[in-house]
Formats: C-alpha cells, structure tokens, sequence
C-alpha cells in the first residue's frame, strides 16, 4: 500500500511504499526531517555563492 499515514490531529510526515516481491514484501519508508531541509539548503547556498564568487572575479 502507498499513503500517508496519519494520528488523530497529527500529521506523521513519513511516507511508506510497500513493493510486493515473490518472496514477501519490502517496506520503505520515506521522510524528511527538518535537519534535511536545512543542510541541502546550506550546502546549495554554499555551492550558489561559490559559482558567482567564480563569475565576479573574471
């Protein structure tokens, strides 16, 4: 099955996926944490910044 589950009024933020194979099945469960989101959005401003350092001083 694949869906968001939930608990009363709160929301769980993880996803599972449920891959059915011959010999049973595989659960993956996806979720991203507030961590995630900010080191992906540090490490792209970093790489941003890096690229136009590169450009103003040509």
């Amino acid at each position: 099955m694949n869906g968001q589950t939930s608990t009363g009024s709160t929301t769980n933020i993880r996803t599972m996926t449920t891959i059915d194979t011959g010999k049973g099945q595989i659960n993956v469960i996806h979720e991203v944490t507030l961590g995630d989101i900010l080191l992906s959005t540090i490490l792209m401003a970093m790489l941003i910044f890096m690229v136009l350092d590169r450009m103003i001083r040509r």
